[in-house]
């Protein structure tokens, strides 16, 4: 269930939401993102209290998308860091109705939305970065790309960087959004990939090293170059994510075809 990836950071992959990770500093606890379920992080959170002796006091947003941030009332009585750019998100989760007709549109992306909603809780972050924040030699760096919002946190001691949803590791990668901006994106992946890490901890998947962020890098730069020439042709905006001409993409050929990735590259393509 939990894996320890360093020294001192343990990560919960789980299929509720996001990835969790746990930091151990030298008197107490942070953690990156929420999930969905606050049964489940709830119980990641005090599994790591326990066995580092230690008890939580932050808690990192790498972006507020729902699926990182549903369950984080699992720490509500911790500083908890997001990125200025993600208030309007904040506000818009905060004033959602969750009634049946939403669930049951929501569920087709978020299977577990319903058991979300039942037990987590969203609340305002405590501590809103425009650019740049330490905490105790750990980074919180905003840079964008995913989604506005979306930020690394960088562990040194260990080597190593947390970058949400920029990295989505053995999976089609999700880049849907009206925020998302795929120059960023390329921009923060070129920058950590030409920097010292060794450890690269995804907002989904297994943990990668630093030169799958290539791969990463360069399906975007060759995804956004084979649009640009579709355009072109005048293909069908509903047809283009069915083009033969679509790079392969970084991800095992055997992984699950999601429909949001499609719409990732329709909308990318209606962008250009």
């Amino acid at each position: 269930m939990y894996k320890w990836v360093t020294n001192s950071v343990v990560m919960a992959e789980n299929e509720h939401g996001s990835n969790i990770y746990c930091i151990s500093l030298s008197d107490e606890l942070v953690f990156i993102d929420a999930g969905m379920l606050n049964e489940y992080t709830l119980k990641f959170r005090e599994a790591m209290e326990v066995y580092y002796g230690k008890e939580a006091s932050t808690l990192f947003i790498t972006h507020a998308h729902i699926d990182h941030i549903r369950a984080m009332n699992a720490f509500s009585d911790c500083e908890i860091v997001a990125a200025e750019a993600a208030r309007p998100r904040f506000n818009a989760h905060m004033a959602i109705d969750f009634n049946e007709e939403r669930l049951s549109r929501m569920e087709g992306v978020f299977p577990y939305i319903r058991e979300g909603v039942q037990d987590g809780e969203f609340l305002e972050p405590t501590k809103w970065v425009d650019a740049n924040y330490i905490y105790k030699g750990v980074g919180f760096n905003v840079h964008g790309g995913h989604s506005a919002c979306s930020s690394s946190v960088f562990i040194p001691d260990e080597n190593c960087v947390a970058l949400g949803d920029l990295v989505q590791s053995e999976r089609q990668p999700y880049f849907g959004e009206s925020d998302t901006d795929i120059n960023a994106w390329i921009g923060a992946l070129d920058a950590w990939e030409g920097s010292d890490i060794a450890h690269v901890f995804p907002g989904h998947g297994p943990p990668v090293e630093r030169d799958y962020l290539g791969g990463v890098s360069g399906y975007f730069r060759d995804l956004t170059e084979s649009l640009r020439s579709l355009r072109t042709e005048n293909i069908p905006e509903e047809e283009v994510h069915l083009n033969e001409y679509l790079p392969s993409g970084y991800w095992p050929e055997d992984s699950p075809r999601k429909s949001a990735h499609y719409y990732s590259i329709r909308r990318l393509y209606a962008s250009l």
